[in-house]
């Protein structure tokens, strides 16, 4: 009886290392396309900006597997993660060789290797135009639609209408004359023409207003030191709202985004070249170049008259500095007698009578409101 049972436990332990070398750690390949140079091929081809997935799995052996790239490269923007899966999105059309190993970490030394093959050979067909830009009724309008793919790709429009007046070339150009205001919605689709299957769509919106402009008051706005100042550059046609950005302006002077008015009270003199742009609702921009001139304080230059003899004609002009054209001016108080103050030329005129002295002040008022007044002392001998 014992001589049997040391028989029974021998043929077991023979049986099981039969069964051990027949259950040795192998890839599975009931899905791999191996050609002859022994050359594992993956199943599915990957395509460019299309997210990949394959589980690479094992038989046999001992539990857990771990899955490693010996060498060679795998598709860019692709990776193996330790439990077989290849994942990512490729980004790069070739086909690409590399060796895998597979471990069955439960059992020591136990590995496979193979060589694996996995092509790339499709770029996803993908319509990438963010928008179109807007067009004006009576103006010519040319765009391209943008997209990307392989084999020969064609674009038509599948859903609503392009704007009168404009077509869509098989290329993705888009031209014409629109003759409509109004927002025309549509689906554009790129089409690869040898396997239409593989095609792609995407709304877009074509809208055609009036031409985008912009325009200030005066065409050459002056302004004074110390005195406030507006001027308004307005925006007209495009499409509503609008946003402003402005160049440098000067100092004491702001820009209101709401109303389009450059306003305040300039401090210092010159002569200013201010750039405003303005884009609307449609991504469309525009420029203008604001010329501002800021004068100086408007002044009474003349020091002292000269003096005035009885008898005698007399002229002298007062002089003014700064301020803004044309100038107003006033005498406050009381002339020698025979003489009298032109106010338009700013100039004292006559022949006086008397001798004496006469005190009195002289006023100018320019364009803006400005005033500047001095006091004078006329003699008379």
């Amino acid at each position: 009886m014992k001589r049997f049972v040391k028989v029974l436990f021998l043929v077991a332990m023979l049986a099981g290392i039969v069964t051990a070398s027949a259950s040795a750690l192998a890839f599975d390949d009931s899905d791999f396309v191996i050609t002859p140079d022994d050359i594992w091929h993956f199943p599915q081809p990957g395509e460019v900006g299309t997210p990949y997935f394959k589980q690479v799995r094992a038989r046999a052996g001992c539990l857990p597997y771990k899955f490693s790239v010996l060498s060679g490269e795998m598709p860019p923007g692709l990776s193996l993660s330790s439990d077989g899966k290849v994942t990512g999105t490729p980004t790069q059309l070739g086909s690409y060789r590399f060796w895998m190993r597979l471990a069955g970490t439960g059992c020591a030394n136990e590995f496979a290797e193979r060589q694996f093959q996995l092509d790339v050979n499709t770029i996803r067909v993908m319509v990438t135009t963010p928008q179109l830009p807007s067009g004006s009724v009576g103006t010519p309008y040319n765009a391209s639609l943008t997209g990307q793919g392989s084999g020969q790709l064609a674009w038509s429009v599948s859903d609503g209408s392009l704007p009168p007046g404009l077509t869509l070339g098989s290329n993705g150009a888009i031209s014409g004359t629109p003759t409509t205001l109004g927002d025309f919605p549509l689906t554009v689709k790129l089409t690869d023409t040898g396997n239409p299957s593989r095609s792609d769509t995407k709304s877009l919106v074509v809208s055609v207003v009036e031409p985008l402009k912009l325009a200030a008051g005066p065409a050459r706005p002056v302004a004074e030191v110390g005195r406030p100042f507006t001027t308004t550059v307005k925006a007209t046609g495009g499409k509503a709202p609008y946003a402003w950005t402005v160049g440098e302006l000067p100092a004491g002077l702001a820009f209101d985004q709401a109303s389009g008015a450059v306003s305040g009270s300039p401090t210092a003199p010159g002569t200013y070249s201010i750039k405003l742009t303005v884009t609307d609702a449609l991504a469309t921009a525009t420029s203008f170049e604001l010329k501002l001139t800021v004068a100086p304080p408007v002044s009474i230059s003349t020091r002292a008259l000269k003096v005035a003899h009885t008898g005698r004609a007399y002229a002298l002009k007062v002089v003014a500095a700064g301020g803004v054209r044309p100038l107003k001016w006033r005498v406050l108080g009381h002339l020698p007698a025979g003489m009298r103050f032109d106010t338009r030329a700013g100039a004292l005129v006559g022949t006086p009578t008397t001798a004496g002295r006469a005190r009195f002040s002289i006023r100018v008022r320019d364009a803006l409101g400005a005033l500047s007044t001095k006091r004078f002392t006329l003699s008379v001998r």
